[in-house]
């Protein structure tokens, strides 16, 4: 539909994301016990009493046994909520492109394994437009996506749908109308925009650079043309870890167009040569 707005849930995420995840989410908290590295490095960075939101939480990995900071949760699946619920996180069904949070209110963010579920352009942008809305002056984000090139399981194309295998005794409510019965189990797929080399850090320049398209309603026919400020938001650094990208953003004091420019950010060495196990996914 033309004009159709970002904030609509495409049907490829109603059926492919967030079904899926309702789904699978006790076999898939299963199979999430650990905070990778570069996430564990980043939290244990942060300043005792820093208020983080995990955005996307899934089932609180990220949010356990961290009594020294002040960490929120939240994740469009009710059913993972529900698993942060058990272990007394604080945590909440949200919208990731309508966070529950006040504008300028977080020290830090991550949001880890959570981009690449937005099926276009428009959401990607809102979705990182949001992380910076919420970010207080100084306050700093963690954000990781998969990456196109260093899957181990190579696609044919950067939007992809890719096989989750359910044990049916784990079903948690009822299957999707697109999964398929193998003799390993219920398969269903879960939909992906792998990012290309590069292709993160592209993106959040246009979500820096504007318009700002959490004003998306202004900008239709007969609305008002949203402005194209610049947000106040540097990357402060990129890299690869295994199969995925990574970027730290942090938030500076407001600018005007024109102002605070900042050059390239530092790239960081390439994890291309991972230890020796099962690669880092989500």
């Amino acid at each position: 539909m033309a004009n159709q707005s970002p904030f609509v849930m495409p049907d490829t995420e109603t059926l492919h994301v967030r079904d899926v995840y309702e789904c699978i989410s006790t076999h898939f908290s299963a199979t999430r016990t650990k905070s990778w590295p570069v996430v564990d490095a980043f939290l244990r960075s942060l300043e005792k009493g820093t208020v983080c939101a995990d955005v996307g939480c899934g089932n609180g990995k990220n949010m356990v046994n961290r009594p020294e900071l002040a960490l929120l949760g939240s994740d469009r699946s009710e059913n993972l909520i529900k698993l942060c619920a058990q272990q007394n996180l604080e945590a909440a069904v949200a919208d990731g492109l309508r966070l529950p949070y006040r504008s300028g209110s977080l020290g830090a963010l991550i949001s880890i394994a959570v981009i690449h579920h937005f099926s276009t352009v428009e959401r990607r942008i809102i979705a990182l437009q949001e992380l910076f809305r919420v970010l207080r002056p100084g306050g700093r984000g963690l954000i990781f996506v998969w990456s196109f090139e260093r899957q181990a399981k190579p696609q044919p194309q950067q939007d992809a749908l890719i096989s989750w295998t359910l044990d049916p005794r784990h079903a948690h409510t009822s299957i999707p109308a697109h999964a398929e019965s193998t003799p390993k189990g219920i398969m269903l797929t879960r939909y992906y925009h792998l990012f290309a080399e590069g292709e993160l850090e592209a993106l959040l320049e246009r979500a820096i650079a504007g318009p700002d398209l959490l004003e998306y309603e202004s900008m239709l026919p007969g609305g008002a043309e949203a402005g194209c400020r610049r947000h106040p938001i540097r990357v402060v650094r990129t890299g690869a870890d295994h199969e995925n990208w990574w970027a730290e953003i942090q938030r500076e004091a407001d600018v005007t167009p024109g102002e605070g420019e900042t050059g390239a950010p530092a790239r960081e060495a390439d994890a291309s040569n991972p230890p020796k196990g099962s690669p880092r996914r989500e």
